[in-house]
C-alpha cells in the first residue's frame, strides 16, 4: 500500500486531549497523513513497483514493474541480473507478488489501470506464469495475500470500503478483515470481523497456526498475533523502545518465527519529514535494533529463506512524488548494505 498512516505529532496530541468524539480521531489521522506527504497523489508510475518477494531457494525476486502507467510481473537473479518478463494483463496492473513455499506457484493481486486502491482481484499461477486462475471478484478490494505452508490455501487482506472519513483526507482503503480460499478457488472463508481502520503485513508462523498482521487502533499500531481461524485475538506486540512512538509499518516474519523485521520513524525525523528506517526485533524480548540510516523512507522488507539476510525498498524520492524505488539488501551478520541493480535492457514490455 502506498499510502500510510503517519504517528501523531506532539501539536497533535494537544490537540487530541480537547476532542471528546471517537469519529474526530479519525478525521485528525487523515489529516495528519495529507499534512506529512504521506499521500501519494495519481500519477502515471514507471519503474519498480512498491513491494518484492524472494523465492524459497534464495535464488530469484519476482516484482512488479511499471510502463506506461501499468504493471507487470518480473523476476530476475538476487543479485539484479537476468530480469525477465514473467507475465502481463492487458489493461490492469498485476502486484505484490508471493512465492509459495516449495516456489512452484505465485499469488498475486490485478487491479484495473487507474484503478489501484479502489479494485483489486487475487490471481494464482504456476510460476512460469502458466494456469492463471481468478479467485476472487475484480470488484473486489484486495490489498495483500500470502500462501499457508503447506501451499493448500491462501490467506488475504480485503477492504469492505474505499473512502475518506475527513474532507481533507484522501479516500483509501478501511474496513479490513482476513479472508482465506484454496488454491483451488474453493472454500472461500472469512476469518475476522474486525472491520478494521487499516491492516497490513499479513504473514504466517512456519507451523500454519499463528497470523500476524499489522493495524491501528488507541493511538497505537502493533503487530498483532491471533489464531489462524482468525477466532482469537492471542495477543500484541510492540518494540520494548517505543520505537515509532509506538507505530510498526511493512512488518515481516523471519523463517525461524524468532524475530521480525519492520519500518518504523527514526528519532533523527525532522518535524516536517518523517523518516522511516528498517529494524529488528527478538520475538522473545521485544528488543528491537535499528538496521539502517537511510534518512528516506524503507518499506518491503522481506527474509532471505537461507541466509541471515533481508532484502527491502527505499523509495529515495521520498516524500516527494512520484515515488522511487530502490532495492537493498542488508546482512544481519556484518550490518553491510548492498544496492540491488536491476538490469533492465533485457525488459519486455
Amino acid at each position: 500500500m502506498e499510502e500510510v498512516v503517519t504517528i501523531i505529532s506532539k501539536r497533535k496530541k494537544i490537540i487530541l486531549v480537547t476532542i471528546i468524539f471517537t469519529g474526530v480521531m479519525f478525521f485528525l489521522v487523515g489529516a495528519l497523513c495529507a499534512s506529512s506527504g504521506l499521500i501519494h497523489t495519481e500519477t502515471k508510475k514507471e519503474g519498480l513497483a512498491d513491494s518484492i518477494d524472494i523465492s524459497p531457494d534464495d535464488q530469484q525476486i519476482i516484482f512488479s514493474y511499471y510502463h506506461n502507467g501499468i504493471a507487470s510481473l518480473y523476476t530476475a537473479n538476487v543479485d539484479g541480473t537476468d530480469v525477465k518478463f514473467l507475465t502481463g494483463m492487458k489493461g490492469n496492473s498485476l502486484l505484490r507478488p508471493k512465492f509459495s513455499t516449495d516456489g512452484k506457484k505465485n499469488v498475486f493481486i490485478t487491479s484495473p489501470q487507474y484503478k489501484e486502491n479502489k479494485q483489486q482481484s487475487l490471481f494464482v499461477m504456476d510460476h512460469d506464469g502458466g494456469n492463471q486462475k481468478q479467485l476472487t471478484p475484480q470488484e473486489d478490494l484486495i490489498t495483500e495475500a500470502i500462501f499457508s505452508p503447506n501451499n493448500h490455501i491462501i490467506y488475504f487482506l480485503k477492504a469492505g470500503i474505499f473512502k475518506n472519513y475527513s474532507p481533507i483526507a484522501s479516500k483509501r482503503p478501511h474496513e479490513y478483515d482476513i479472508f482465506s480460499v484454496g488454491v483451488d478457488g474453493n472454500n472461500l472463508k472469512r476469518l475476522t470481523y474486525e472491520k478494521g481502520y487499516d491492516m497490513s503485513s499479513l504473514s504466517i508462523t512456519s507451523d500454519g497456526q499463528r497470523l500476524l498482521y499489522v493495524t491501528y487502533g488507541n493511538d497505537e499500531q502493533p503487530l498483532y498475533v491471533s489464531s489462524v481461524d482468525g477466532k482469537e485475538t492471542l495477543y500484541k506486540i510492540l518494540p520494548k523502545e517505543n520505537i515509532g512512538k509506538p507505530w510498526i509499518y511493512y512488518a515481516a516474519l523471519s523463517p525461524d518465527n524468532q524475530s521480525v523485521t519492520f519500518s518504523a520513524v527514526s528519532d533523527s525525523s525532522k518535524d516536517t519529514t518523517y523518516e522511516y528506517e528498517l529494524y529488528i526485533m527478538n520475538l522473545k524480548t521485544y528488543e528491537a535494533e535499528q538496521l539502517t540510516k537511510l534518512r528516506s523512507h524503507v518499506s518491503g522488507p522481506v527474509f532471505f529463506h537461507k541466509q541471515n539476510k533481508i532484502m527491502f525498498l527505499q523509495d529515495y524520492n521520498w516524500p516527494n512524488n512520484p515515488p522511487k524505488y530502490q532495492i537493498y539488501t542488508i546482512d544481519l551478520n556484518t550490518k553491510e548494505l548492498k544496492k540491488i541493480n536491476l538490469v533492465i535492457d533485457e525488459m519486455k514490455f
